[in-house]
C-alpha cells in the first residue's frame, strides 16, 4: 500500500510522534491498540454493513492513514480507499459461542499492527447467533482516539440504517485530519507555545518525585499483558456522587479526582500530588468533530494543606484544573523539557494517570441498539 510519491507524505502531529517514538521502542508490543465492540442483538446484513463502514473509512481521512518511515521518520500517507477490509466470524456453530468470541476478542487485541504499509484499523464482524452479532474494531493509537472512536460507532449505525433503506446513500466527507496535520507545527512558532512553555516552567518548579517506585522497562515485560483489577461502581452510586457534585457546584470529575487525591495523600503522607490527567485537546468545534488523534496528557499538581475540608479540595482542584486546561496543547514531552528540577526518575512527573473519560457509544442500527 505504500507509493514512490514522497510529495504525498505529511509529518505527524505531535501528539502521533510521541506514540510513535514509545511504539518504536516496542514494536511487538500492542501497549497502543484501542478499540472495543458493539452487541448488536439482530441479524445483521453483512453486506450492508461492509458498505457502512467503508462510506465512514471515504468521509474520515484519518482512517485512511498508512505510515511510511524514511531515513528513521516516520510519515503518514492518506490512502484513499472504498474497499477497507471487514472480516467476518462465525461463533454460532460452536458449543458456548459467547465466550468463544470474547476469548476471540481478546487475543485479536494482543496481537500488535504492522505498522507501517497498512491501514491501521481492524473491523470484524462476530456472528454468535442468527439474532446475535458483535461488531469489533481494533485501531492503533496513532490514528485515532476514544473520542473519534465515539463518532465512528454512531456513524457507522446511522449508515448502515440508512443504506437498509435506500441504496443510494450520498458519502458526507468530514472534517480532514491531513489539514490539521498540516499546520500543527504553527503552534510551536505561536505566543501560546511560549506562554506554554513558561507556565510549564513555573508550576512544575520543585515538583515532587512521583509517588511509586521505579522499575526499568524492558522489551519482554512491555510486552506482557499486565495483570489489572477491575472494579465498578453501580450506576446508582456514580449518580448520586453526579448529583451530590453538581448540588455544590463541582463535576464527577473533580469529585472523584479529590478521592484519588485524599486517598493517596494519606496512604504516602504527601500533601503535593501529582498526576497525569487526559485532555481532549480539541481546541474548536471543527476539531471537536473531526475524527482523528488529538488527545493528550497533562500534568495535574494538587497542593492542599492536611486540614482542608473535601470542598475546600475541590475548589482547589477546580482552579487547578481551569488554569492548566489553557496550556494543554503542549506534548507532554515538551512539558518533560520545562520540568528543570527532574534530574532522575528518568524525567518522569507522575506515575498515576487518572483517566476520566465521559464518551457517548450509543448506535442504532436499523432501530436496533448497539450496546
Amino acid at each position: 500500500m505504500t507509493s514512490n510519491n514522497k510529495d504525498d507524505l505529511v509529518f505527524l502531529t505531535a501528539n502521533q510522534r510521541e506514540i510513535w517514538l514509545e511504539q518504536e521502542l516496542f514494536p511487538d508490543s500492542p501497549i497502543y491498540n484501542i478499540g472495543g465492540f458493539v452487541e448488536i442483538k439482530a441479524a445483521v446484513d453483512c453486506n450492508v454493513f461492509y458498505r457502512a463502514v467503508n462510506c465512514v473509512v471515504e468521509e474520515n481521512d484519518a482512517l485512511q492513514i498508512v505510515l511510511e518511515k524514511y531515513g528513521g521518520i516516520a510519515y503518514q500517507r492518506f490512502v484513499q480507499s472504498n474497499d477497507a477490509e471487514l472480516h467476518v466470524e462465525d461463533f454460532s456453530d460452536d458449543q458456548d459461542p459467547n465466550n468463544r468470541c470474547l476469548a476471540w476478542m481478546r487475543k485479536e487485541f494482543e496481537k500488535p499492527f504492522l505498522l507501517y504499509g497498512n491501514h491501521l484499523f481492524n473491523f470484524t464482524l462476530i456472528k454468535v447467533s442468527s439474532e446475535f452479532y458483535v461488531w469489533f474494531s481494533k485501531f492503533h493509537h496513532m490514528i485515532i482516539d476514544g473520542w473519534s472512536i465515539s463518532s465512528v460507532v454512531t456513524r457507522v449505525g446511522e449508515l448502515y440504517t440508512e443504506l437498509k433503506k435506500d441504496s443510494t446513500v450520498k458519502v458526507t466527507p468530514g472534517n480532514s485530519y491531513r489539514e490539521y496535520a498540516l499546520h500543527d507545527s504553527e503552534y510551536f512558532k505561536s505566543g501560546q507555545y511560549k506562554k506554554a512553555q513558561e507556565y510549564w516552567t513555573e508550576n512544575l518548579n520543585d515538583a515532587p518525585d512521583p509517588l511509586l517506585p521505579r522499575f526499568r522497562h524492558t522489551v519482554e515485560n512491555v510486552n506482557q499483558i499486565n495483570s489489572h483489577k477491575n472494579l465498578s461502581l453501580p450506576r446508582d452510586f456514580y449518580n448520586r456522587i453526579t448529583d451530590e457534585a453538581a448540588s455544590k457546584g463541582f463535576s464527577a470529575f473533580q469529585f472523584v479526582l479529590g478521592v484519588f487525591y485524599s486517598y493517596f495523600s494519606r496512604i504516602y503522607g504527601k500533601e503535593d500530588i501529582v498526576f497525569g490527567i487526559p485532555v481532549l485537546n480539541r481546541r474548536n468545534n471543527t476539531e471537536k468533530n473531526t475524527v482523528g488523534l488529538f488527545i493528550g496528557v497533562i500534568p495535574l499538581r494538587i497542593q492542599a494543606e492536611p486540614d482542608v475540608t473535601f470542598l475546600e479540595l475541590l475548589e482547589i482542584i477546580k482552579r487547578k484544573i481551569r488554569e492548566s486546561f489553557r496550556y494543554q496543547h503542549l506534548p507532554l514531552s515538551e512539558i518533560n523539557l520545562c520540568n528543570k528540577s527532574r534530574h532522575g526518575n528518568e524525567g518522569k512527573i507522575f506515575d498515576i494517570l487518572f483517566s476520566f473519560e465521559k464518551i457517548d457509544f450509543y448506535s442504532s442500527f436499523d432501530e436496533v441498539e448497539g450496546l
